[in-house]
């Protein structure tokens, strides 16, 4: 379980960092992304939270809820309504309801209670820890405050304290950024995001582990005013009748034009698919010399906060900057950094993580809170007044909260219980042969998943049917198995009876054979009486003519 965890709430997206292995981490949600969108979707059988609900935003934009930050802590009367595609109405205190369609019905839930929702999935993400240190905007009153820890304790987190943006920013640049040894020095620090803007210049001590909050403005401008700016500008130029998802669609497309007008001075494409109509594309074109100048406006609110922010700290105390560090997505326009140095006067720097940092930062605040850690330096911000209040949890509220977590994860069981059962059919499927006796038991399984009652089955029925086949597979691979048994015994048979007829003819090679040696035996002796009777025939001729030559003899002594 994590100890240090800090939690940082964007308008756009949030981030969860925690103190590992002698460092900072940010921790991944389950799609592997360090940012999770801080958007709340509500459908029929569950809510979708984060990427989810960003992914799907233009399939269900009555019922998405984004700018919570924004939102969060507002009175109804400052709030233009009209703005947004999902339904709000004022609360009995005066506050924001959000009217949504939930399970079938439609519900309300206030800001606070959405936040919470946020929470919880943000929770999740870090695997359940609870102490931790959240971050806000430094403008945010204490009520907002208040609304942002009462919505942390609804979803079972401890905030141990609220810092503030700008705070943390300062305390990951003090611990990082300087030395022990490192001379005091005044530095000006920017954050630029989505929906606001906040800047603050410090005196760093570093020698006495301080960072002063000298003088701090905000102003209620961001990325998301460049992006609308874009839009209608388009809007006007080409005369488009557009209703509000249509609308979002080329916000969200003007965003991305913003990105690219950053990164490129000539002239970019825009094409938004299916703006006009579902058969009718949108394409158009601007140069970052255009976007500037429909954008002064916006840049003189923002150069006049930066001058605020410089008259207030010099109107404490003498001094001279010794750099500008900037953080916040925004901060990426090249017109923003020319409005910096030619107020400040120096080039602005970005050596902390643009996206990161504040959250870094209550990971460091976190790890001085937390009496199981120690940190090499312990530096204190001064002039931040760190917020912490002891609320108690609204119980009702966290008794829906609870219900409300409790139906998702039923909704993900159930649902994991149906892909498993449509991935055993699709796996089974592949590896069997036409006609095979269980494959139109996967058909018919697979014909009742899609129908009416299986789309609308529990979790147990998908299990149940997953059950069935893997029970009737084994059934029909045992039949085989023991078949596949009989003929391998009937084969060996016949390979016994082969061995012994091949045995058998052998037997009768060998008896030929023998027969062969007994003829060749009988052969030799003919031949050899024959040989017998030719030598007795000789020895009778050579005793014919010794009788002849013995008469012969005696005739001559005669």
């Amino acid at each position: 379980m994590v100890q240090n965890l800090a939690i940082s709430i964007g308008n756009a997206n949030s981030y969860v960092a925690a103190g590992q292995g002698g460092g900072i981490e940010i921790l991944l949600n389950e799609f592997s992304n360090r940012a999770t969108p801080s958007m709340v979707a509500f459908a029929d059988h569950a809510r979708c939270i984060g990427v989810e609900a960003s992914s799907n935003f233009f399939m269900n934009i009555k019922n998405t809820i984004y700018d919570i930050m924004v939102l969060l802590g507002k009175p109804y009367k400052e709030v233009k309504a009209e703005q947004y595609p999902f339904k709000i109405e004022e609360a009995p205190d005066g506050g924001i309801l959000v009217v949504v369609r939930h399970l079938g019905e439609e519900r309300k839930f206030d800001m606070t209670q959405v936040l919470a929702m946020l929470f919880t999935k943000l929770r999740y993400i870090a695997k359940d820890s609870i102490d931790c240190v959240l971050s806000c905007p430094q403008y945010y009153s204490d009520l907002q405050k208040s609304a942002l820890i009462q919505a942390a304790l609804i979803a079972g987190l401890n905030p141990l304290q609220v810092i503030t943006d700008m705070s943390a920013v300062v305390l990951n640049y003090a611990y990082y950024r300087t030395t022990k040894e490192d001379p005091p020095k005044f530095m000006a620090f920017i954050n630029f995001g989505q929906s606001n803007l906040q800047c603050v210049v410090a005196c760093l001590t570093p020698q006495e582990d301080t960072a002063t909050i000298i003088a701090a403005e905000s102003e209620p401008i961001g990325g998301s005013d460049f992006d609308k700016l874009l839009a209608d500008h388009f809007i006007k130029k080409h005369n488009l009748t557009l209703n509000q998802k249509s609308y979002l669609k080329l916000v969200a497309s003007c965003e991305k034009l913003k990105r690219n007008l950053s990164a490129n001075s000539n002239e970019i494409p825009l094409s938004v698919e299916s703006l006009i109509s579902e058969e009718q594309d949108f394409n158009s074109r601007i140069e970052r010399a255009t976007f500037e100048e429909l954008a002064k406006d916006l840049f003189q609110r923002i150069e006049d906060c930066f001058k605020r922010t410089l008259e207030s700290a010099k109107a404490q105390t003498e001094f001279e900057l010794a750099g500008v560090e900037m953080v916040g997505g925004s901060t990426r326009i090249p017109a923003i950094r020319r409005i910096i140095q030619d107020v400040f006067k120096i080039q602005p720097s970005t050596t902390l993580n643009t996206d990161e940092a504040v959250a870094r930062g209550c990971v460091l605040h976190c790890a001085t809170l937390h009496p199981g850690t120690k940190v090499k330096r312990d530096i204190k911000v001064l002039g931040a007044n760190p917020y912490s209040a002891a609320l108690q949890c609204d119980k009702n509220h966290r008794r829906v909260e609870l219900e409300l977590i409790n139906h998702d994860r039923k909704h993900v069981s159930r649902t994991e219980a149906r892909n498993n059962l449509e991935e055993y059919i699709y796996s089974a499927r592949s590896t069997l042969p036409d006609g095979d006796e269980f494959k139109s038991n996967l058909s018919n399984t697979l014909d009742w998943l899609f129908s009416d009652h299986g789309e609308e089955a529990t979790e147990e029925e998908y299990t149940k049917k997953l059950t069935e086949l893997k029970d009737a597979k084994s059934l029909i691979d045992g039949a085989n198995s023991k078949n596949s048994q009989n003929d391998c015994k009937m084969q060996q048979d016949d390979g016994q009876v082969q061995q012994e007829n091949g045995q058998m003819e052998q037997g009768d090679v060998q008896m030929q054979q023998e027969n062969g040696q007994t003829q060749q035996n009988d052969n030799q002796t003919s031949q050899n009486d024959c040989q017998m009777s030719q030598d007795d025939v000789k020895d009778s001729q050579n005793d014919r003519q010794n009788s002849q030559l013995s008469n012969h003899l005696s005739e001559d002594k005669c």
